[in-house]
C-alpha cells in the first residue's frame, strides 16, 4: 500500500495484491484499487476498483480535491471524480512517466507536454 499526500485530512492509497489469476477465487483481488483513507477515523473507502485489464497506480489529487489523476497499467493516463465516478482516459502513453496536475487544475503535466483533460496538447513544456 502506497500513500499519496493528504488533502483535507484524507490520503489517497493504491493497493495491489499479487495473484496468479486476474480474479482469484480467494478474493485477494477485491482489495486492489485506489482508496481514500480518512486520517481522523482511519476508515478507508475504495473509489476505483482494479480490473483484470487495468492496474491503477500513482494517484494524484487535483488542486481543488475534486478529481484524481492516475495511471492504468503504468501506460494509460486517466482521471476521475474524487468519488470514483466519471473515469476518463486522457491518453495512451505507451510507457508510463509520472504525471501531475498544474496549479490551475484544468491541465496536467505529462512527459514533455502540458495537456488538457481531453488529451490535447496545450504546449510542450520542454524539448
Amino acid at each position: 500500500v502506497l500513500g499519496v499526500p493528504t488533502l483535507r485530512g484524507q490520503v489517497l492509497l493504491h493497493e495491489y495484491v499479487q495473484t496468479s489469476t486476474p480474479n482469484p477465487p480467494n478474493g485477494n483481488a477485491a482489495s486492489t484499487g485506489i482508496w481514500i483513507l480518512d486520517l481522523s477515523t482511519l476508515q478507508r473507502r475504495r473509489i476505483i476498483q482494479t480490473t483484470s485489464n487495468c492496474l491503477h497506480a500513482d494517484p494524484r489529487w487535483s488542486p481543488d480535491g475534486q478529481r484524481v489523476l492516475f495511471a492504468c497499467l503504468y501506460q494509460d493516463l486517466w482521471y476521475a471524480n474524487s468519488s470514483g465516478t466519471g473515469q476518463t482516459r486522457i491518453r495512451s502513453a505507451g510507457s508510463y512517466t509520472s504525471a501531475g496536475w498544474r496549479a490551475s487544475g484544468t491541465t496536467i503535466s505529462h512527459a514533455l507536454d502540458e495537456l488538457r483533460l481531453d488529451g490535447t496538447v496545450v504546449q510542450r513544456i520542454a524539448t
